[in-house]
């Protein structure tokens, strides 16, 4: 299918760095962002497969999320965002992936339905210090994904 690993060129994040330069906190944002990224605790795969995710469930066309480079240097395939939409079952995920994947649907989803249950899974699977590092990354992505979403029509109008 391989839908889900076609290069745009990064229209994507083109549009999200469009977006941002609208904001007087551009370099702020950007300065976070990046620093999210290349902290020694982040896992760039984990952050990216549950980025997808989000992006999938909040309607965006996973053509145009290219993957981040971290992510794909870290190990990221075009057969594993092709099964992403069957992590819950697929032998292609491990179970700490599957634990960080179900965390950020839930974050996503039904935050008031969150239970202790789930932050102590994602805790047990992570270690302490790279599950406040994903938390973060995880706070940022999806923030930056809604940005997207709520914003696009600003650049529409523009083309």
């Amino acid at each position: 299918m391989r839908e889900t690993w076609s290069d745009d060129g990064g229209a994507s994040a083109a549009r999200v760095e469009r977006l941002l330069d609208l904001t007087p906190a551009a370099a702020s944002l950007r300065a976070y962002r990046d620093a999210v990224w290349r902290d020694a605790a982040t896992d760039p795969l984990l952050l990216e497969l549950c980025r997808q995710r989000l992006g999938r469930l909040l309607g965006l066309d996973p053509r145009g999320m290219k993957p981040h480079p971290l992510a794909v240097a870290a190990g990221l395939t075009p057969e594993l965002l092709d099964e992403l939409p069957r992590w819950p079952t697929s032998s292609r995920f491990s179970e700490r992936q599957r634990a960080a994947l179900e965390f950020a649907e839930q974050w996503l989803l039904d935050p008031s339905g969150m239970t202790d249950e789930h932050c102590a899974r994602l805790r047990a699977a992570l270690g302490d210090q790279p599950c406040a590092a994903f938390t973060m990354g995880l706070a940022l992505v999806e923030a930056l994904l809604r940005f997207e979403l709520a914003l696009a029509t600003c650049l529409e109008d523009d083309a």
